[in-house]
């Protein structure tokens, strides 16, 4: 879901609510990947924006839009927050995320 904040219209507001669709489907790809790859008590656990803000895809995106992507995935129950925290790359606590009930 993109927040138009800005008031965009036409052509820019196709792209940028086409742009956030694919930050979601990113964010999804690798939490499955990490699903089927590894587990931790049997669920696989990542930090939020600090992993993802790592992966190719992201590495031009802003954390807050990252962010935004995550917010929008727990909010539709496709991730949950774990309860559980861990510090980020700029060593702040952030919190952990998993796939959600849909799972």
């Amino acid at each position: 879901m993109y927040y138009n904040t800005t008031n965009e219209s036409g052509e820019k507001l196709k792209e940028y609510k086409k742009k956030a669709l694919t930050q979601k489907q990113v964010i999804m790809e690798a939490m499955n990947y990490a699903q089927s790859a590894l587990t931790t008590k049997g669920k696989m656990f990542t930090t939020s924006a600090s992993v993802l803000g790592t992966l190719d895809a992201f590495l031009k995106t802003p954390i807050t839009s990252i962010r935004r992507a995550l917010t929008n995935l727990v909010h539709s129950g496709d991730l949950m927050y774990t309860g559980e925290k861990r510090k980020g790359l700029h060593g702040r606590d952030e919190s952990m995320v998993q796939l959600g009930n849909k799972y």
